[in-house]
């Protein structure tokens, strides 16, 4: 999931993504480039990412991020 402006995720399950490229900045599960997120009673596991500045799980690049009651493991 990629956001740049608003984006709320509730009882949802965000699970085996992969994200990779050579400029880098990937985020797996989610990445929230701008704007403002929340992700409230989901999971978010057993994601990938690779190359420079990324996160399996999620990688919030600008922006607000509110996580409640969310579970997030075993990410690359």
């Amino acid at each position: 999931v990629s956001s740049y402006a608003t984006l709320t995720i509730t009882n949802s399950t965000i699970s085996g993504n992969n994200a990779s490229n050579d400029n880098g900045s990937n985020g797996g599960g989610l990445l929230i480039g701008a704007g403002t997120a929340a992700v409230n009673n989901s999971t978010i596991t057993n994601n990938a990412a690779s190359g420079a500045n990324s996160a399996g799980g999620m990688r919030r690049v600008a922006g607000t991020v509110t996580v409640v009651n969310t579970l997030i493991a075993a990410n690359q």
